[in-house]
């Protein structure tokens, strides 16, 4: 009897653990696929030359012939290189912008996961912190460039995950979380600078934090 009211109060303890990230998985693909109906009539670019540019970059990263750039300048090749595996996946120009379309929307949709522990090491509590992280990942600015093939479709996503790992690094902790946090931090910012040019501010300001 003890035994298995022990058994009991085990399972209740591990449901009540996974409870919150079961949660969490549901709002984000909630995100995820809110993304994805906007644009499900979208088969082609039509902010030129942007997107024609990340696009044509991304079918050279992804071992397509080389090509001119649309802008005619070289441009950081982070975003291209994240959306390179949809244009290696697909020979058909269609199916190849749904799926960078489908990359777009599942890494803009993790502003709410990061918005929510954001949250809570806020001293939210769980309710608001879901509420109000569900709200931040609808904001106009962030979901319009999701519908785009455009640096600003990450570059959000990046930036909480950068300000996450510095505040996890900083706070008091044991060291091997801090360490992964710290590395965590620098690849942040360091991708961050490898998407768009105002990714070195971001490095900047690591850099003034480690000063």
């Amino acid at each position: 009897m003890r035994a298995t009211a022990a058994t009991v109060r085990a399972a209740v303890v591990r449901t009540a653990a996974t409870r919150p990230a079961v949660v969490l998985l549901v709002g984000y693909l909630a995100e995820l696929l809110f993304r994805l109906v906007l644009v499900r009539s979208m088969d082609f670019p039509s902010v030129h030359p942007d997107e024609d540019s990340y696009l044509a970059e991304a079918r050279v990263l992804a071992g397509g012939s080389a090509t001119e750039i649309p802008v005619g300048v070289v441009i950081p090749g982070g975003y291209p290189l994240l959306i390179s595996p949809a244009l290696r996946l697909a020979d058909d120009p269609t199916t190849a912008y749904h799926l960078v379309m489908g990359v777009n929307a599942a890494v803009n949709a993790l502003v709410f996961p990061l918005a929510h522990v954001a949250l809570r090491r806020l001293g939210l509590d769980r309710r608001l912190s879901y509420a109000f992280a569900a709200a931040t990942a609808l904001l106009p600015p962030v979901v319009f460039y999701s519908q785009f093939v455009l640096t600003d479709a990450v570059l959000p996503v990046l930036v909480l995950a950068w300000l996450l790992c510095l505040h996890g690094w900083l706070a008091d902790g044991p060291p091997r979380r801090r360490t992964w946090h710290a590395v965590g931090a620098g690849a942040s910012a360091g991708y961050a600078m490898a998407v768009h040019d105002r990714g070195g501010v971001v490095v900047a300001l690591t850099a003034a934090v480690l000063l």
